[in-house]
């Protein structure tokens, strides 16, 4: 096999001149399809909204993590159907504790003061009695056997 140099490209080729088909457009040049989200799009979105990670939707769909994460790269269409899965599922989450807030759960109207309003627990750290004044130590010589 001969091997080129192209002066203008400033590299060597081994007879692997990219092909082109008819009127000038690039062909395949082979390899493995890519993965086919499109019809996939509303399974994505909903294991989304149940806080499903990358690599339990990929495997949902038959994927690799990797290639859901490629894709997620390549086609915006696609993240944002993750991202937007995703916030669904948020606000699903906070519909619920509000509802159970509402309905009385003092636990759960704590918790939203605490997370919404940035309310906090205060505890108070002073004591009734006073602390002492004065600390005695005694210290007794142990170096001496008891006669």
């Amino acid at each position: 096999m001969s091997s080129t140099y192209d002066k203008n490209k400033g590299s060597h080729s081994a007879g692997c001149e990219k092909k082109t088909g008819p009127g000038g457009e690039k062909k395949n040049k082979g390899g493995r399809p890519r993965f086919d989200f499109s019809d996939k799009m509303s399974v994505i979105s909903q294991l989304a909204a149940i806080a499903c990670t990358d690599e339990e939707i990929a495997a949902a769909i038959g994927c690799s993590q990797d290639t859901l994460a490629r894709g997620r790269k390549r086609d915006a269409d696609l993240d944002r159907v993750v991202l937007d899965g995703r916030a669904k599922g948020r606000v699903s989450i906070r519909r619920a504790q509000y509802k159970r807030a509402m309905s009385g759960n003092s636990a759960m109207l704590i918790w939203l003061g605490k997370q919404m309003l940035g309310q906090k627990d205060h505890i108070d750290l002073r004591d009734e009695e006073p602390m002492p004044q004065k600390v005695v130590f005694e210290v007794k010589d142990c170096s001496k056997k008891n006669e």
